[in-house]
């Protein structure tokens, strides 16, 4: 048995249904629950994947794995829940990126911004990896890097912006490292 229940929250575009990464997951670990949002909604959604994670990890430790946008949500989690988080190639500003690669109107890209800005810098107190492509075409990894330098264990590959298998593999054993750690 477990002693962690595992969270997988999809990037932009995608949903749970859809995520091959989310189903690699689960085919490696079953219990895996994925979480979803809207795009629209980011207050709301960040406050629902509260609620049903309060709601299903019980007495589990919480890792969070967060894909793209789905690591900009696992962060904004992480600052009212003890939790572990893993990011892919998150997308730390959504308020520009999605600007540049998503047709998001901007009274909603206001909302990521207000979100982000009222959050501050990341917590050293949260205990976080960041799988980070250095290649990655759509997030700038080197924001990132600096972002996080000193809060995380950035642990740098390539790959672009979707997950391999191979990245999909280091983020596998850091849950297992994590889960050694409880």
């Amino acid at each position: 048995m477990s002693l962690s229940q595992v969270y997988f929250i999809h990037g932009y575009g995608s949903s749970i249904q859809s995520s091959d990464t989310f189903k690699k997951i689960l085919r490696e670990i079953p219990t895996a629950i994925g979480l979803t949002y809207r795009d629209d909604q980011p207050a709301e959604s960040i406050a629902a994947m509260s609620a049903a994670i309060h709601h299903t990890a019980g007495q589990k430790d919480v890792i969070i794995v967060g894909s793209s946008l789905g690591g900009w949500y696992a962060e904004m989690i992480s600052r009212n829940l003890v939790c572990d988080l893993i990011l892919y190639n998150p997308c730390i500003n959504p308020f520009k990126t999605l600007a540049r690669h998503a047709s998001i109107p901007a009274e909603v890209l206001d909302k990521y911004w207000r979100i982000s800005f009222d959050a501050g810098s990341p917590p050293a107190s949260t205990p976080r990896s960041i799988v980070l492509c250095v290649d990655d075409e759509i997030i700038y990894s080197g924001f990132t890097e600096d972002l996080y330098r000193d809060v995380a264990n950035i642990i740098p590959t390539t790959g672009g912006h979707r997950m391999t298998d191979e990245n999909l593999r280091i983020v596998l054993d850091r849950i297992t490292y994590i889960e050694t750690l409880y």
